[in-house]
């Protein structure tokens, strides 16, 4: 299920871009990116707050040793959606399609940054995981967002689709190497 409507996914990715770098890739044009040092997102009114390192205990060679994930931060969905409208997208279109949605009964949104030395491994909700298996089964649409159209399209040409795999185990098999991608993408 994607959380930001098609229509925003470049507002979306480069919103992200500036909070995990704290450089502004909404303010710099294009052209000019990645943005200087001096364009960061202080004061900007759709910054994230400080994310803050998480302790945690671990066993490591059968002992017990304190970890810590190296940026953490907690907000309520409210406070993500007044962000994000800050940000430039909207919650609702003026058509009233909603650009942010979020999967059923979530409440809290937590945001966390690794290092070089700290890979974050982001395993996806089961119940989320098993409602896209059924739907995929079930002979719905699998959703990529338009903007991939560019790595299978020539350029000025027509849009070319990847087809879909339509047997069961084509389907799993997708669905597989998209949530591993998914669970360790390092969004580089």
């Amino acid at each position: 299920m994607a959380m930001i409507s098609d229509n925003h996914s470049l507002t979306w990715g480069r919103i992200v871009k500036s909070w995990a770098t704290g450089l502004d890739y909404l303010g710099t044009p294009p052209a000019q990116q990645p943005p200087p040092p001096g364009t960061t997102i202080a004061g900007k009114n759709w910054a994230l707050p400080p994310l803050q390192p998480v302790n945690f205990q671990a066993t490591v060679n059968g002992s017990a040793v304190q970890k810590t994930i190296p940026g953490v931060l907690y907000l309520t969905m409210q406070e993500c959606t007044a962000l994000l409208n800050k940000a430039g997208i909207p919650t609702v279109d003026p058509s009233g399609n909603l650009n942010i949605t979020y999967p059923p009964a979530t409440t809290d949104v937590i945001i966390v940054q690794g290092n070089a030395n700290t890979m974050v491994l982001r395993l996806p909700p089961k119940a989320v995981l098993q409602a896209s298996e059924q739907n995929l089964l079930n002979g719905g649409p699998y959703p990529t967002p338009t903007f991939y159209n560019a790595l299978y399209s020539p350029p000025n040409g027509p849009v070319i689709s990847p087809a879909a795999p339509t047997t069961q185990a084509g389907i799993m098999d997708l669905h597989a190497n998209r949530i591993g991608d998914y669970t360790m993408g390092l969004c580089a």
